[in-house]
């Protein structure tokens, strides 16, 4: 299990850097894991055990055999909240973004149906294609499977050094095609894809211009994940983008230059109370 004092060492630094993205120990097991699971079920199906709901996923997202998306599931939940929350992924995503606080930025549930069709595919992307409205593109998310994954059950898959390349606006993440070639018009060609395998409550992290998607869930059983969006402490809005009315923008209250603070973006982690 990863500890509290975890930090991220110079050489996971460097393969950071390098490849965009880094894989890490187990965080939550046994007991701990289960909860997870339970409430993650219920948030899935509508049971609420706090008075905030969820924010409802964009049009088409939970069509048919299609992953589904729950945003915001932490204002529902208790233990979904302390999750988002918690402070070994605060204080890893803080070294890589190489702040000396983090701020939540939204959180997901993304539950992937058995299914033999790419109807369950997610396109391949960059996060911040969503994100144009946050500065600077210097989001993490860090991704916790609560089921093992692997290439048969629609593991999250990643383009290593895809973040180099810049942002290069796909917005694709309902395009079941995952060519990157005919995707991304041969802007990855050279690089290359990796298929993450995780043992549920391992976490892997990515930056926001990692080029990533997932194929189809080909087991008998739900590929169920909880994604955490984070971004560094003093982040903030920039107008006029394709992303402008994006969610929390209007948390925010849409003037151009402010940072997303508040209780909509709390600090997860921060050196400052650091024990």
């Amino acid at each position: 299990m990863l500890d509290s004092q975890t930090w991220v060492t110079p050489e996971q630094f460097a393969r950071w850097k390098e490849q965009g993205y880094l894989v890490f120990p187990h965080m939550f097991a046994g007991d701990r894991l289960e909860l997870i699971r339970a409430h993650f079920d219920d948030v899935l199906n509508g049971i609420y055990n706090l008075e905030r709901r969820p924010i409802l996923p964009f049009a088409g997202a939970n069509r048919g055999n299609a992953t589904r998306i729950v945003d915001n599931p932490h204002w529902a939940d208790s233990v979904i909240a302390t999750v988002a929350s918690d402070k070994r992924i605060g204080k890893i995503a803080a070294s890589l973004m190489n702040t000396r606080a983090v701020r939540l930025w939204a959180v997901q549930l993304l539950s992937k149906p058995p299914s033999h069709s790419n109807e369950s595919v997610v396109g391949w992307h960059q996060d911040y294609d969503y994100w144009e409205c946050a500065s600077p593109p210097e989001l993490v998310t860090a991704w916790l499977p609560l089921d093992d994954v692997g290439t048969t059950n629609g593991t999250l898959s990643v383009f290593e050094g895809s973040h180099l390349k810049g942002h290069k606006r796909l917005r694709a993440f309902m395009n079941t095609n995952l060519d990157p070639v005919e995707a991304a018009d041969g802007i990855f060609e050279e690089l290359a894809e990796r298929e993450l395998s995780l043992s549920a409550g391992q976490v892997s992290f990515h930056h926001c211009l990692t080029l990533h998607g997932s194929r189809p869930n080909n087991s008998e059983k739900p590929r169920r994940a909880i994604s955490i969006h984070m971004m560094p402490d003093g982040t903030s809005y920039k107008s006029g983008t394709q992303c402008d009315k994006h969610p929390n923008v209007f948390l925010l209250g849409r003037e151009d230059g402010s940072a997303f603070e508040g209780r909509h973006f709390p600090i997860i982690y921060s050196t400052d109370n650091d024990e």
